[in-house]
């Protein structure tokens, strides 16, 4: 592990009373801290816990994905389903999905493009998906957001306003399901505490092994 391992890629402060370090799937180090907490305490943290980072840090790097290439019959992830890249020998105005996914010809950058898409479809998807499970649930949100966020599946805003990266669309519709119910649970509950748990699995029995997935599988829903 290089010299520079214990270096702080981020820090997100906030009015938590506790620090916390995260090592992240890009294997960066993020630290978590109160607002009133001196950076030097932050970093002799970091000093004490330098085992534990570079352990983390090596797992990550090890379990990190391979760049995709964006060539012709890569496969790409959509709801759980692996569809080979195509380029359309006609030209179209956009990209289209049917048992591949297929761009236009005179598309500029491919990543830029699919990844457009991908908002897209996020956009029209999760907000029905959440629509479905308030209806079962009774927990309505105020609004339903579709973001970037690379280290967060999802988020629950203190005036209820729920947060879905646009990347949750790769993931089989089950592990969205389950992402959707977490965060509108929040809703209810804003902490991870047993009864917060209780009530998830009052409405997901299974959420232990859609937790599992993501926690296995999730890393390699990037682009």
């Amino acid at each position: 592990m290089p010299s520079d391992s214990l270096r702080i890629d981020r820090v997100i402060r906030s009015g938590r009373r506790s620090i916390a370090l995260v090592v992240t799937e890009e294997a960066e180090l993020l630290v978590r801290a109160p607002w009133h907490v001196p950076g030097s305490v932050l970093e002799d943290l970091v000093r004490s816990r330098s085992s534990w980072i570079v352990t983390k840090k090596e797992e990550a790097l090890r379990k990190k994905p391979v760049p995709r290439n964006f060539e012709e019959g890569e496969s790409l992830p959509f709801l759980g389903r692996e569809y080979p890249l195509a380029s359309s020998v006609h030209g179209g105005k956009g990209i289209e999905l049917t048992d591949m996914i297929t761009l236009p010809a005179s598309v500029g950058c491919i990543r830029e493009e699919i990844i457009a898409w991908y908002r897209e479809k996020a956009k029209i998807i999760i907000p029905e998906i959440c629509d479905h499970w308030s209806d079962l649930t009774g927990l309505n949100p105020l609004s339903v957001k579709i973001t970037g966020a690379r280290t967060r599946w999802g988020s629950c805003s203190s005036r209820g306003r729920l947060n879905f990266t646009w990347r949750l669309v790769m993931a089989p519709l089950d592990i969205v399901d389950y992402v959707v119910v977490h965060e509108l649970v929040h809703l209810e509950i804003r902490n991870h505490s047993r009864s917060y748990w209780e009530r998830v699995g009052s409405i997901l029995p299974d959420y232990t092994d859609k937790r599992k997935w993501l926690k296995d599988h999730g890393r390699e829903l990037v682009l």
